[in-house]
């Protein structure tokens, strides 16, 4: 089970698009970046929150204790996830301006309330930069004995092609109903 520190991790680099597109608007190329103390706290949060990224996904990659097999069936890619992220990031973009304090704090207020939602609802699948680290969401059923005992979210480099296949998948269980796929097979 991830903490309530790693789900705010998860949530702080899911933005990291948004870092990204509100540092070349509001960047002035033609000055020094050391001018503009704001845009290089803006590039150095979109580094570290990128850096912490991969760090957590190799950390959760070599830890062996919560690893299990499990038969998984009917997987879906999960395409409404970044749906729901494009807008969260969509809303900021062209509700607030960036150059007045009181839009910014608005905006912090809004982020600061998706960010308890994100963490106490464990929406933690909706991260568009693990698809830029070649994860993909799937919806699954979890079997067992021929029985369907729930319904479960995967993070997955590997490609499942096949939905009504059955498959053996080695995983960690990072979230209640959600696992990252270390191995998979099929049945």
């Amino acid at each position: 089970m991830l903490s309530v520190f790693s789900k705010t991790i998860l949530f702080i680099t899911s933005y990291i698009p948004l870092y990204t597109i509100l540092f070349v608007q509001y960047c002035d190329f033609s000055i020094s970046l050391l001018k503009q103390p704001l845009l290089l706290m803006l590039l150095a949060i979109t580094i570290v929150a990128f850096l912490m990224l991969i760090i957590f996904l190799c950390i959760i990659k070599k830890q062996k204790v919560l690893i299990e097999t499990i038969e998984i069936r009917n997987v879906k890619p999960l395409k409404e996830s970044n749906l729901t992220y494009l807008l969260s990031n969509i809303i900021p973009l062209i509700a607030f301006n960036f150059t007045n304090r009181q839009q910014v704090i608005s905006f912090l207020i809004i982020l600061v309330v998706l960010m308890m939602m994100y963490v106490k609802y464990s929406l933690i699948s909706y991260n568009p930069m693990t698809e830029l680290l070649l994860y993909t969401n799937y919806s699954a059923e979890i079997y067992k004995d021929d029985e369907k005992v729930r319904d479960i979210t995967l993070l997955s480099r590997e490609k499942f092609y096949h939905q009504n296949t059955f498959f053996n998948i080695k995983g960690i269980e990072l979230d209640n109903d959600f696992w990252l796929v270390k191995e998979k097979t099929k049945s």
